[in-house]
């Protein structure tokens, strides 16, 4: 008897563990065969934003057809058709798919200036990582392109957007985002936000139910993102940003975090101080600065006119 016990609880830990996997799943693909013996594939996502999808077939009978990649915005679509070679024959096939979230190899303006991520006129600290974070932030083994920076303030605990861009993914489930008094990133809430030119920007460790913005929310330099924490009497967060290098950064939904990292390319970004336009050095204190060219930098006229007007409404 206690033998069967111990079998059902297996059984109900695993199928558990399978449930959370299947609701975590952000990309699915489905196939429709037609009445030409032709099949149709189609993806869906639960997640706004750009999500690499590469689809590689084990098995394939009656078509040519190895390798599909291609990049998705929208929630579905259409992703292909196979036609069979034999037209009175139908089409035998088994396939996987992996995907990514972002844009790989995308054309990014390393000169672009951000803004500094609290209100203007704020006294900003910055602490640098050229390297990788490594044990103390992802607890896993170093890597050699790692960038990350952590601002803090001691006057301001709401994080600001440094730059336009869509809120594509936000998590929100720690009460603690610190450990030993030191933030660490695989444990804390965060906004990921993509930009026109293929960037994505990680902000961590904003406080449980602190985060302002929603999912797909377009927001702009400067929108109010979230409250964080204090820690040793400032109020603190870790940002990077990247973008996809290769393939290497496709991964299966059931892989852990932190073995998301490899293959990304970490971008050094400037930002507009009291100074100008600088990357920022560690242990330095900065001066927000920020006006309406740096606000309207990525808007076309249209949408300038439009966002005007929206304020008058």
């Amino acid at each position: 008897m206690k033998y069967l016990k111990t079998l059902l609880y297996v059984f109900l830990g695993l199928s558990i563990n399978f449930n959370l996997l299947a609701q975590n799943k952000v990309v699915t693909i489905k196939t429709e065969r037609n009445s030409d013996k032709s099949i149709d594939f189609y993806y869906e996502k639960t997640l706004p934003g750009s999500y690499y999808i590469i689809i590689e077939f084990n098995r394939l009978e009656n078509a040519n057809k190895s390798t599909f990649k291609k990049v998705v915005k929208h929630y579905s679509g259409k992703l292909f058709n196979i036609k069979p070679i034999d037209e009175n024959r139908g089409i035998s096939f088994s396939y996987k798919f992996k995907y990514s979230i972002g844009e790989p190899n995308p054309k990014v303006d390393s000169l672009f200036q951000y803004t500094l991520p609290f209100k203007r006129g704020s006294e900003v600290g910055v602490m640098l990582n050229k390297n990788f974070f490594g044990e103390e932030f992802l607890e896993s083994e170093k890597k050699p392109s790692w960038y990350s920076l952590k601002f803090f303030s001691k006057s301001t605990d709401t994080v600001l957007c440094t730059r336009k861009g869509v809120v594509v993914k936000i998590r929100d489930e720690y009460n603690d985002n610190s450990k030993n008094g030191k933030i660490v990133t695989t444990k804390s809430n965060s906004i990921t936000i993509e930009h026109a030119d293929g960037t994505l920007a990680n902000y961590y460790g904003f406080k449980k139910g602190g985060i302002i913005v929603k999912l797909g929310e377009k927001v702009y330099p400067h929108t109010k993102l979230g409250l964080v924490k204090k820690y040793n009497d400032k109020y603190s967060f870790i940002f990077r940003q990247f973008y996809i290098s290769d393939n290497k950064t496709i991964y299966n939904e059931d892989r852990k975090l932190k073995d998301i990292a490899k293959g990304k390319k970490y971008v050094i970004p400037y930002f507009k101080t009291s100074n100008g336009s600088e990357q920022l050095e560690s242990k330095k204190i900065y001066t927000v600065e920020f006006n309406e060219d740096v606000f309207f930098k990525e808007f076309s006229k249209r949408e300038k006119k439009k966002y005007l007007k929206s304020l008058k409404n």
